[in-house]
């Protein structure tokens, strides 16, 4: 009996602080056949906002690998908020620094390169959140290119 009230006293405490959590954070991401980002492949990710009145963070995830010899990925970052309202900006992203070494953690034969794209969004309702990245580089076909994919974490 008593190991059963410490188990029940365990379990509501622990369902309440998951419960009250505030760091939120939602993420999906997309891998290429080939490590090859097609340019007119557009990629399209749906978070489901459930918080409305938060603000949230937008990062940008890449993983490549050695064959990405350009130091910056450019791309078209299109969010499509629940309300329907379109933020829409290009991006430049930075996988090499100036002497051309790889930027991000390396892992496995990869590298792995979080960036922020957007501090402070406010999504103000409840509904399903749309991204849509598009590969800005004239090159047909990007070579190295792993995976991409979109964080979104609450503040």
């Amino acid at each position: 009996m008593k190991t059963r009230l410490l188990f029940t006293i365990t379990l509501l405490l622990l369902t309440t602080f998951f419960a009250c959590r505030n760091d939120l954070s939602f993420s999906t991401s997309k891998s290429f056949d080939g490590a090859v980002w097609e340019r007119f492949d557009y990629l399209h990710f749906d978070f489901e906002i459930d918080e409305p009145q938060r603000e949230y963070n937008v990062l940008a995830f890449v993983r490549y690998n050695e064959d990405f010899k350009d130091e910056k990925l450019p791309v078209n970052v299109v969010m499509v908020l629940p309300s329907g309202e379109e933020r829409i900006r290009e991006y430049v992203l930075a996988l090499r620094d100036d002497t051309k070494q790889p930027l991000g953690a390396s892992r496995d034969g990869y590298y792995e390169l979080t960036t922020l794209l957007r501090q402070g969004l406010t999504i103000n309702e409840t509904g399903k959140m749309q991204v849509e990245i598009e590969n800005l580089r004239s090159k047909a076909s990007t070579q190295g290119i792993v995976a991409f994919g979109i964080i979104l974490e609450a503040q």
